[in-house]
């Protein structure tokens, strides 16, 4: 089941890398990171796989990219990364929780993972090993994720700009996919889904502005569970590659 920590609704979206697909603490600003990487390559050595993600489409400049205050204690998304980086197993739903629910992820490191298409969301990859992924994904209004499970992965988001629209369902074999509850999520919230959990995360047409979320994934995500609203039928589904 969706299991909230904060705000009152929750969406995740449908996000999978390949093992070939490169990490990210490179892709992050060099003043943010100057004097990181060096150090990340002793303590963890392979633990990511280190490269520049591919330059994005679309590159806004907006009032939301201006600096915002990190109160001590807080996590950075560097922080997340040197986080996810020193994992030996893949992290318990309730960790991904408290890391997220601790986040406070500047507008700077959010920058280079800014991207919006107009046909679907885009997921953007920031880190990745054997145990966990994190990921930022980037929607405009109206763009949603089918209706999913993740196939024994858990995890869990964190709403960092605009408003996010959850609905849950359950699954009968006999009886195919039914409706459960709906929720929504201001910036800030954290929500996520454990492995039999179903759902579709989105942005609301209604909200009339972008929408950016964080996700962390444990193990990674590969192939997915879809279904369709009164339909007995699953199908398979593989994301593509985060860019």
């Amino acid at each position: 089941m969706s299991l909230p920590l904060s705000g009152h609704l929750s969406f995740e979206a449908i996000s999978t890398v390949s093992t070939s697909t490169p990490g990210c603490l490179d892709s992050i600003p060099a003043e943010v990171y100057k004097d990181l990487r060096p150090e990340v390559g002793r303590e963890f050595g392979n633990a990511f796989d280190f490269g520049r993600p591919q330059a994005l489409s679309t590159y806004l400049d907006s009032p939301a990219l201006q600096t915002n205050e990190v109160s001590p204690g807080a996590l950075s998304l560097t922080a997340l990364v040197k986080l996810l980086a020193s994992q030996t197993s893949a992290p318990s739903l309730e960790q991904i929780y408290d890391w997220l629910e601790n986040a406070e992820v500047s507008a700077e490191e959010l920058a280079p993972y800014r991207g919006f298409k107009d046909g679907n969301y885009w997921r953007h990859l920031v880190c990745r090993n054997e145990f966990v992924e994190m990921l930022v994904l980037c929607w405009r209004p109206g763009q949603r994720t089918p209706i999913h499970d993740h196939n024994g992965s858990h995890g869990g988001v964190r709403v960092c700009e605009g408003t996010m629209w959850e609905t849950t369902f359950t699954y009968d074999p006999a009886k195919g996919l039914r409706y459960k509850t709906a929720s929504e999520y201001s910036t800030g919230a954290v929500t996520g889904s454990d492995i039999p959990d179903i759902h579709q995360l989105g942005n609301p047409d209604v909200s009339e502005q972008d929408m950016v979320t964080i996700h962390i994934y444990a193990p990674p995500l590969g192939v997915l569970h879809t279904y369709k609203p009164g339909s007995a039928a699953v199908d398979l589904y593989t994301p593509p590659e985060p860019e």
